[in-house]
């Protein structure tokens, strides 16, 4: 099992962190896990591909987890030719309007696939590529999800539990994804409860937000009930039994260097587990 940190960072676009997308190595396959900006660039300076990748989970649709999601799915679709299967996204509400927003006959992007299915240039390059005309539309399946749905990838199979973060304007969903190799657990964006706790009961890997550290919680009570900062963060994964907290969703006041020591230290009060603060681009094995 690894964990490929594609993007650790908040809706604060920096040189070394912005949005969150992850990408879980197991059972034999890639799950995306969230979209979030640059997430396809990302994905290449992991020595990863999107034919490589069948499924995408979405966590919930802020801007900073899905604002690559056209991009994922199109370069997917397009370098794919005929040799892979269709994308399976599974999400939430509102998985389905947006998918069919950006990829639907009338979606924002109908005007690029259609100028790709019909344009001679791109059907030489589609043939190229090992595709057979006519060439066909994107194909995503869909499927929303919501508390207590299981997803079974064959190799792999995944728990969802509502978790609360951005409601009732946003849906938001944890997923503990099950193998014969491990268990991992992605509870961010969500403020404590315990179904962040019940998600990741003795997990391998426990994905979740450090959002901020004591002080800024301190100073600013409405936020740490929709968002983990750095004393949640260490109570959930202590509370669950998890292996390895991977704290990522970390602004500048946590991640910067100098700062990022004294995260650790206050996630430590409360767990004794193994803490890893995530990078980008990082590879995290449990």
């Amino acid at each position: 099992m690894e964990l490929y940190v594609l993007g650790a960072g908040t809706p604060d676009a920096h040189a070394d962190r912005y949005g969150s997308a992850f990408v879980l190595r197991a059972a034999g396959a890639l799950l995306m896990i969230d979209c979030g900006p640059a997430a396809t660039y990302k994905l290449a300076r992991c020595g990863l591909r999107p034919t490589d990748i069948h499924h995408l989970l979405f966590t919930h649709h802020h801007f900073d987890h899905n604002a690559d999601y056209p991009c994922f799915a199109l370069t997917r679709w397009d370098i794919g030719a005929q040799a892979i299967g269709p994308l399976h996204v599974h999400g939430p509400p509102p998985t389905a309007a947006i998918t069919d927003r950006l990829f639907g006959d009338g979606g924002a992007f109908v005007y690029d696939w259609r100028a790709r299915v019909e344009h001679p240039v791109s059907q030489r390059m589609f043939t190229d590529r090992g595709g057979t005309l006519p060439r066909p539309a994107p194909a995503i399946q869909v499927r929303e999800v919501t508390d207590g749905d299981r997803i079974d990838g064959g190799g792999w199979s995944a728990r969802v539990a509502r978790l609360t973060h951005a409601e009732p304007w946003l849906a938001s969903v944890g997923y503990r994804i099950e193998t014969d190799e491990g268990v991992a657990s992605v509870v961010c964006d969500a403020g404590p409860d315990d179904a962040m706790v019940d998600l990741g009961r003795d997990a391998d890997l426990l994905v979740m937000a450090c959002a901020f550290d004591s002080e800024y919680a301190h100073d600013h009570p409405e936020v740490p009930p929709m968002i983990t900062g750095t004393d949640d963060a260490g109570r959930i994964a202590q509370r669950a039994g998890a292996k390895t907290a991977v704290l990522v969703h970390c602004n500048r006041g946590v991640a910067a260097p100098g700062r990022r020591e004294q995260a650790v230290v206050e996630v430590a009060r409360h767990y004794t587990g193994r803490i890893i603060l995530a990078d980008e681009l990082m590879t995290i094995r449990p």
